[in-house]
């Protein structure tokens, strides 16, 4: 495979390195973007498979199940056999986010939020962005009413996952959404994890400026050692007479509205 997606580069005329890394192969292209030159892209082959698997939720929405599943390779640690297939579903979790805000909610901006988070209080690598997905698709799940994911419940929304994701990685178990006998943080280790989340926490309970990016910062952080991430998130009760313009997240989409933690 690295073979192939290195002539298939050198035709196009890309110069670029490519690594392996696990089953994927990693590799740069050139950006059109000012604010980023290279695009960093994973490249892993997907075999598809028609047919659902027997230990995946039987609840899950028909018109997933319609898009199967694939299978992907998985490198595991030694002694353990390294010849393994992985279900994969994201063709499915493609799907699903495709229209989850068809109803005009917040999942998708919910979603840019926590990630932006992450990566500005610094959590562990072992804890990677598809957990958060993960919470947010049972929240999804659990709250079926669209008058629960309007802007005006961002808020309380936002209170369930922080303190959802924080029980679970202090239970040490977080159950993949397509699988629920499938334990995602299995065999990590969660304190650095944990530490982070609850020091988030505390920010955003006692520091009325310390949370989301300025105006115009991309969602990501800078790379930039030097460079402070500020955030701006309070612990007051939204009112409409506080209303506050936070920073656009993503699309330049302004968010009206404070985040206060209840627990």
């Amino acid at each position: 495979m690295l073979e192939i997606v290195t002539k298939a580069l050198a035709k196009v005329g890309i110069k670029t390195k490519t690594t392996p890394v696990g089953p994927s192969i990693n590799f740069q292209i050139p950006s059109h973007e000012k604010s980023f030159k290279y695009i960093d892209i994973d490249l892993v082959l997907y075999i598809k498979q028609n047919d659902w698997p027997k230990s995946a939720d039987p609840k899950i929405d028909p018109t997933l199940k319609a898009v199967g599943v694939g299978l992907v390779a998985k490198v595991l640690e030694p002694p353990q056999d390294s010849r393994l297939w992985q279900i994969s579903f994201s063709a499915a979790e493609i799907k699903l986010f495709q229209g989850i805000d068809a109803d005009g909610g917040s999942r998708k901006k919910l979603l840019k939020i926590a990630k932006y988070l992450k990566i500005a209080s610094k959590w562990p690598e072992n804890i990677a962005s598809y957990h958060l997905k993960t919470e947010i698709m049972k929240m999804n799940r659990d709250h079926p009413n669209k008058d629960d994911w309007t802007d005006s419940k961002l808020v309380p929304r936002f209170n369930e996952l922080i303190l959802n994701f924080l029980k679970s990685l202090e239970a040490g178990k977080l159950t993949s959404f397509f699988i629920p006998s499938f334990n995602l943080f299995q065999g990590k280790d969660l304190g650095t994890a944990i530490k982070r989340v609850k020091n988030l926490i505390s920010a955003i309970e006692t520091k009325p400026d310390s949370c989301l990016p300025p105006a115009k910062a991309p969602c990501a952080p800078s790379d930039a050692p030097s460079k402070k991430i500020p955030f701006v998130v309070t612990n007051k009760i939204p009112t409409t007479e506080n209303k506050k313009k936070l920073p656009s997240i993503g699309k330049n989409k302004p968010l009206i509205k404070k985040l206060r933690l209840h627990r």
